[in-house]
């Protein structure tokens, strides 16, 4: 499930849940990001799915392009 703060914060940010799911295990390595608010965690989110777009598959890019 979505009990992390990284998967949480995509999903609320308007990722689909199974796409959030998989970018965290993928391109989060699974690791919470410790921040000060949620804002500077969209800003982490948005900057590490930006740099990592190229290697996302083109189903789950479709779902994210809004965020680029």
């Amino acid at each position: 499930g979505a009990f992390g703060v990284v998967e949480r914060c995509m999903i609320e940010m308007g990722v689909p849940r199974e796409s959030a799911l998989y970018l965290y295990k993928e391109i989060f390595d699974e690791k919470e990001i410790k921040v000060e608010n949620r804002l500077e965690l969209e800003q982490i989110i948005r900057e590490k799915i930006r740099l990592e777009y190229k290697n996302i598959p083109y189903w789950i890019q479709v779902q994210l392009d809004f965020l680029i």
